[in-house]
């Protein structure tokens, strides 16, 4: 009767090992039940009744172990956004801390580069030629790279843990 059960359970469940798992659980039941059946027909029934009551309760159990692992995904996503978020804003309050360090013509100069205005338009709103404004954010540049040079080594303790 073992290899019917089994291919009974595993119609259910699809899977074979499963499957086989809980025909064997259920024949040891029977073996503690048997002198409570009367035929092969009652000790046929409690099996197929058995094995499909418990394919039921596998099913319910991996149904909520589903919902637990998408809620555990869901919070490991979420705490990853969290500290993405948190690498971003504390990347650009350092980098706006090391522009506000620069001098005030060179200040000006990065700010406005990051508004996406061009090196001729900066050089006109601040009334200077366009190569101080090539030397002045070369200056700049300089100046924030060596002042962010920690900001590398930060993000990847926060990124690797």
């Amino acid at each position: 009767m073992f290899p019917s059960m089994c291919i009974y359970a595993e119609k259910y469940l699809e899977d074979k090992d499963i499957a086989k798992d809980i025909v064997q659980e259920l024949f040891m039941k029977l073996w503690n039940l048997f002198e409570d059946f009367d035929s092969e027909i009652s000790i046929r029934a409690f099996l197929y009744r058995s094995i499909r009551n418990a394919t039921i309760n596998h099913l319910e159990h991996l149904k909520v172990e589903n919902k637990y692992n998408k809620r555990k995904l869901a919070e490991v996503q979420n705490e990853q956004n969290f500290l993405s978020e948190v690498i971003e804003k504390e990347t650009h309050r350092m980098i706006y801390q090391a522009i506000n360090e620069l001098p005030e013509k060179r200040k000006q100069i990065i700010l406005l580069s990051i508004k996406g205005k061009t090196n001729p338009e900066i050089a006109k709103e601040l009334d200077v030629s366009i190569n101080t404004i090539k030397t002045q954010k070369a200056e700049a540049y300089k100046q924030l790279r060596k002042s962010l040079e920690n900001i590398y080594s930060l993000v990847s303790h926060l990124i690797i843990g």
